[in-house]
């Protein structure tokens, strides 16, 4: 009974997520991965994996652009693999506008 309690919490939160926008179809799609995988956690483990990576890039981007003259290029270059973990980024629409 407590198990079926906490699905429907569950399904619930991640209805609420998808009528904020806080989640999307890509989303479903991971579940989806996750579910038929034969190692279950596998998209949580590349999830994590990109979380950490992302952190890293993000306080070296931090603490380049806290040096008294800042090298653009080596933030260009961490913006650049930061963007490339991603695999939502298009490569035909430019980073800055």
């Amino acid at each position: 009974m407590a198990a079926a309690a906490l699905r429907a919490q569950l399904n619930a939160h991640i209805a609420s997520m998808y009528a904020t926008g806080s989640v999307d179809a890509y989303f479903q799609q991971l579940q989806s991965m996750d579910e038929g995988s034969a190692t279950t956690g596998f998209v949580a483990e590349v999830i994590n994996i990109f979380l950490n990576d992302a952190d890293r890039i993000l306080n070296d981007i931090a603490g380049l652009l806290n040096q008294p003259e800042v090298d653009f290029y080596k933030v260009d270059a961490l913006v650049h693999q930061l963007i490339g973990s991603s695999s939502t980024y298009d490569d035909d629409k430019p980073f800055f506008s």
